[in-house]
């Protein structure tokens, strides 16, 4: 009879379980397949460095990217693991928690990752995979306002028609107008008292937040925004100290995107129509 690898056998079976169930932490997965940790971590280490399997920030699960294919060249997995670093550093030096948002797959606007902790003010931790406002979040109007005008124009109209009750009357009201003048002369955008809170924000409501859009070739890549929940610090201090890293942050992440020969041609040949 013939030996089989053991070894082999155990990272397929690791591998197998991530293309399923997506994104799994060390300890589902040896319970999922029986295996030590140990024996597991020396699987993902070797996923991680193939590029197949990343390791979320905010709560450490393990996430399936998949092979490198033509096919999906175009992965906000991929990107997410490529510009993490970068938002990590941004954490550090402003003391602030940072959500990365991209465009995924199907070119809508997503969190694909954040440097929030457990628990961090009442955030649910899969805050990734979350798909904010274009209207009535700080990281969908920067992502938003970015568009060239035709797309502008075309995401309004789609919003009017398509959005949810709240959306359209945010709107109708021009509330965002403020903020669009605010982004053409400053570059930022910043959660308002008005802005919709979602389901996975349970006691935020009082945190603050300011965003910039990742600006790519031909339109905005994505978002990324500095989020606090200490009512006593000054939004306006505090965005005039940290303005500038964020800005930086995404114009690193930018280049950072555009480096890889293929993601680059993706990015030039994608219509963006979110």
């Amino acid at each position: 009879m013939t030996e089989l690898n053991q070894t082999l056998i155990r990272a397929l079976q690791v591998t197998e379980i991530l293309q399923l169930r997506r994104q799994l932490s060390l300890k589902e997965l040896a319970i999922t397949t029986g295996f030590s940790k140990q024996s597991i971590l020396r699987c993902l280490d070797t996923l991680i460095f193939r590029g197949w399997v990343r390791k979320r920030v905010n709560d450490g699960c393990y996430i399936w990217i998949g092979l490198p294919t033509v096919a999906n060249n175009y992965n906000c997995q991929d990107w997410a693991k490529q510009c993490m670093g970068k938002v990590q550093q941004l954490s550090l030096a402003t003391g602030l928690v940072a959500d990365l948002a991209l465009l995924d797959e199907h070119h809508k606007l997503t969190i694909v990752d954040s440097t929030r902790l457990r628990g961090s003010e009442g955030i649910n931790i899969n805050v990734t995979g979350y798909q904010p406002s274009l209207a009535m979040t700080a990281l969908g109007r920067a992502f938003w306002f970015a568009k060239s005008e035709l797309k502008f124009n075309q995401s309004y109209q789609q919003i009017l028609n398509t959005a949810d009750l709240f959306e359209r009357i945010y709107l109708q009201q021009g509330h965002w107008r403020q903020e669009l003048e605010c982004f053409q002369e400053y570059g930022y955008t910043q959660r308002l008292s008005t802005d919709y809170i979602p389901q996975i924000v349970k006691d935020s409501a009082a945190s603050k937040a300011f965003a910039v859009a990742i600006i790519g070739p031909d339109e905005p890549l994505g978002a990324l925004n500095l989020v606090w929940d200490k009512l006593q610090l000054d939004s306006e201090e505090v965005i005039k100290k940290h303005l500038p890293a964020l800005l930086k942050c995404a114009e690193d992440i930018h280049k950072q995107l555009l480096k890889t020969s293929p993601i680059a041609d993706n990015l030039r040949a994608s219509k963006f129509d979110t």
